[in-house]
């Protein structure tokens, strides 16, 4: 979808008549839309000489066939995959058929080698290969977020990314719905691995299950278990040249998980290079709770050496009386860590699968480099349980990591495992960096000390996804400053809806999609108007501080006096710049 202006038009900030003209359109200029939509009458479309996006009126414009798909911004698909990932989590259904960037972007990458794909109607549709059915369940879901899109709005990349991140999710329900018969209902759902739905994806839920079952004859050839059409399916792909009926079901999950470890560790490539402030730092020292899951293993521990120890581990999590046989316990062990460390535990710690919600930050499964303790999350190893659970110890190989953890052949202890059989990684976020902010002085500003540590926040992450100039730096606080004060729970007056530090719109602007208590998220907020940043060029090369201002007001916020927000904000930026 495109428009073409009648005549000479304006293309504006907002979609407003009042809104600021950001430029104006000639007569059969061809605006290729990003398929975001406001009310019945307004378009957003992209400039033809940025990445930016403005505003247009159908009234002014005519809506005509694009000609081909609009080359895709990998760093705006990246970041709008993270975001998602973070929207998707919170909703309460989700919980723990969690979703993760870096599968979605294997996936785009899978099937278009992460391009724009496909415009086609009736057919996959961008990056992601959205079809359809994938997004007439997305609109048909509960979630809240998509209430948010219009039966039309399969074209935006945003919403494209929701429906994905959703099948994911509903993939993964179901495929523990398929196995929850053998698995005891006490232990709750078992949960698949990354390599389960890949096949799943590939194939279909129910045969994911079939080729996931531990006692599965793997000398039979897929022929035996799978339907024709679907290994015929499999044998277009490329990553599967070669594939026949006659194939083994062991030579096709060894190709699987290698084609698998090979995306995920692309995406990876993809998420640090144009999205590296989005991942979790590393820390150098062990955290405290790895400290003391070493201690254990020090100790020994074992079922049947200290095995009153274990009682202990299940005491900490106040799961009850255990009795005998032992319950299942890795979940115990990992729970004893870390609430001894003085983190919070997840709800039902003894689940394995419950620790997919601790922590506040994912971590993709192929990083080259994952969090020294963080709390990896396996398929089952046991088709009675929901899953297994350790502390990431080191990489063995770049396929192979070392988990450090409980009920590891019955005692505490380091065991590998393939990077394909993780269903999650998780992490506790760094602390609100102490400091980042001091070049700038934010009392003078007016901003009260309560909520300095948010200003501290904005500059470690802008600063982190390459914004350095101190002018830069110093827009970008101004700005917040006057649309919060820095107060991370700031709301607009009704009936606008924009909300967090930036306050971002969830109607028309960068928080469509994300829920209210999303956007109050600072981490989230921040995100968004990163990713906003990045599109202006005109920001990103402002050299001085009043064209950084300028820029970031036009481009980035779009207020309705643009004038106005520009001279506040500019008088803010200089209070915070001013010697001290």
């Amino acid at each position: 979808m495109a428009f073409a202006a009648k005549g000479l038009k304006p293309i504006r900030a907002t979609p407003s008549g009042e809104a600021e003209v950001l430029r104006r359109a000639g007569p059969g200029l061809k605006l290729a839309a990003t398929g975001k939509l406001s009310d019945p009458d307004w378009a957003e479309v992209f400039l033809p000489d940025d990445k930016t996006t403005g505003w247009v009126s159908k009234v002014e414009f005519s809506e005509v066939p694009d000609d081909q798909p609009r080359p895709l911004d990998q760093e705006l698909f990246l970041r709008t995959c993270m975001t998602v990932e973070r929207q998707i989590n919170a909703e309460a259904s989700t919980a723990p058929w969690f979703v993760a960037a870096d599968f979605l972007i294997a996936r785009a990458l899978l099937e278009t080698e992460m391009t724009a794909g496909s415009i086609s109607p009736g057919g996959p549709i961008g990056p992601l290969a959205v079809t359809v059915d994938e997004w007439n369940e997305f609109r048909a879901s509960n979630l809240d977020v998509a209430e948010t899109f219009g039966d039309g709005e399969r074209k935006y990349l945003l919403a494209q990314t929701f429906a994905a991140a959703y099948a994911m999710s509903t993939s993964a329900k179901q495929f523990s719905g398929k196995r929850t018969p053998s698995v005891q209902p006490a232990d709750g759902p078992s949960i698949p691995s990354y390599l389960d739905l890949f096949i799943a994806y590939l194939t279909n839920v129910s045969s994911a299950a079939i080729l996931a079952d531990p006692d599965l004859d793997q000398s039979s050839t897929l022929a035996d278990k799978l339907d024709a059409e679907i290994v015929t399916s499999l044998a277009k792909r490329t990553i599967f040249n070669g594939i026949k009926g006659s194939t083994k079901i062991s030579a096709f999950l060894k190709t699987a998980s290698a084609a698998l470890a090979s995306l995920l560790d692309a995406a990876f490539d993809h998420m640090r290079t144009l999205a590296g402030d989005e991942l979790p730092r590393l820390e150098d020292a062990a955290p405290s709770w790895l400290t003391i899951a070493r201690a254990e293993l020090e100790r020994p521990v074992s079922e049947t050496v200290n095995d009153e120890r274990i009682a202990v581990y299940f005491d900490a999590i106040k799961f009850g009386k255990i009795g005998k046989p032992v319950p299942h316990w890795c979940g115990a062990f990992v729970g004893f860590c870390t609430v001894t460390a003085g983190q919070a535990l997840p709800k039902s710690p003894g689940l394995a699968a419950s620790w997919k919600t601790w922590g506040d930050r994912s971590f993709p499964v192929a990083a080259s480099q994952i969090p020294v303790g963080a709390v990896v999350v396996l398929k089952p190893q046991d088709p009675k349980t929901s899953g297994h659970v350790g502390f990431f110890e080191r990489f063995v190989d770049g396929r192979t990591i070392e988990l450090l953890g409980g009920n590891q052949d019955d005692q505490v202890s380091k065991k590998s495992f393939a990077i394909t059989e993780i269903a999650a990684i998780r992490t506790v976020g760094a602390a609100l960096p102490i400091g980042a902010g001091d070049k700038f002085d934010m009392t003078r500003a007016g901003v009260k000390a309560e909520f300095q540590k948010y200003g501290d926040l904005i500059v470690d992450r802008f600063a982190a996804a390459g914004f350095n100039t101190r002018h830069q730096l110093a827009a970008v606080l101004a700005n917040a400053i006057e649309e919060s004060g820095l107060n991370p729970a700031a709301a607009s007056h009704p009936p606008e809806r924009s909300f967090g530090l930036f306050q971002c719109n969830q109607k028309n602007g960068v928080g469509k999609g994300y829920s209210e208590a999303k956007l109050k998220d600072p981490e989230v907020n921040i995100s968004l108007i990163i990713a906003e940043a990045r599109k202006s060029k005109t920001f990103c090369t402002a050299a001085t501080l009043e064209a950084a201002v300028e820029a970031f007001v036009k481009w980035v916020e779009r207020p309705k006096n643009t004038g106005g927000a520009i001279t506040r904000r500019l008088s803010t930026a200089n209070k915070l710049l001013a010697p001290n």
